[in-house]
């Protein structure tokens, strides 16, 4: 699922469809979240902390085409949802 602050605090709903992580790619906010209570849910949460949100920022890979940072992070949860 893709959405905004308001989707990732709507844990009920969460809950309904099977979501089990929430990855925030958000600029700013990150404290906005309900992120005890995602947790508290069996919810898994983490941010990549994104410094822009730019079109031109390179969220997926740095301008030398590496890995970014970001990804890495998406990665990681990724693999923890998956085992």
């Amino acid at each position: 699922l893709i959405g905004n602050k308001y989707h990732a605090a709507d844990i009920p709903h969460l809950l309904k469809v099977g979501v089990t992580a929430v990855l925030n790619c958000a600029s700013g906010g990150i404290s906005r979240l309900p992120v005890e209570e995602l947790k508290e849910s069996g919810i898994q949460y983490t941010f990549t902390n994104v410094n822009q949100d730019d079109y031109s920022y390179p969220i997926l890979h740095d301008k030398a085409g590496n890995c970014s940072k970001h990804l890495e992070v998406a990665k990681a949860l990724y693999g923890n949802v998956k085992s």
